[in-house]
């Protein structure tokens, strides 16, 4: 399943490269990943959601909530591999992504948050795999919205867990959500 959706929609040859040059990945590293195989590829597009479990209203980043920590994604169907790989963190962008900042390192979540019942859990992992679900607990927009211009509504997003990759970004820093409201609002 996985080598169909990095196949379904190509792998960029100038736009992803480009943006991880930008972001301070050695070239060397740019090309060894790109001279593997598809099966052995460790990227995808994938289709970004909001969190459907939490049914919660939170007004900080340290309120409990029964969904994704703040801050945090979770990408479906991909939790063995991460495990296996001790992978807490993936890369992603939106696609089309002209920006540096739309390139972001995220946490993943690996195992079950506190507050979230079992069976919520369970159906999160049962799910295949296809969506990175952003969390939209804490306070200021949803993380797509923050640097990626993106949104909530089925944009598709690259998702890259390759280590080599995840290991050399440097992505560039989110200004607080507080001060990109109103730059927003500035601007609007």
């Amino acid at each position: 399943q996985k080598k169909l959706l990095a196949e379904k929609v190509a792998f960029d040859k100038e736009m992803v490269p480009r943006l991880w040059t930008g972001l301070g990945v050695p070239q060397e590293t740019i090309r060894a990943y790109r001279r593997k195989p598809l099966e052995q590829s460790s990227h995808a597009w994938l289709v970004g959601v909001a969190d459907p479990i939490r049914t919660t209203t939170t007004t900080t980043p340290n309120d409990a909530s029964d969904g994704l920590p703040p801050g945090h994604i979770f990408v479906t169907g991909l939790l063995p591999a991460l495990l296996e790989t001790g992978r807490r963190e993936v890369f992603i962008t939106r696609s089309p992504c002209i920006k540096r900042a739309a390139g972001r390192l995220l946490p993943t979540v690996l195992h079950k948050p506190e507050a979230m019942l079992h069976s919520h859990w369970e159906w999160l992992n049962a799910l295949p795999f296809g969506a990175v679900i952003f969390s939209t607990a804490g306070e200021g927009p949803p993380l797509p919205e923050r640097g990626m211009s993106g949104d909530l509504d089925g944009d598709l997003y690259l998702v890259c867990w390759d280590a080599a990759i995840c290991e050399s970004v440097r992505p560039v820093p989110l200004a607080p959500p507080a001060e990109q409201h109103i730059v927003s609002s500035v601007l609007l």
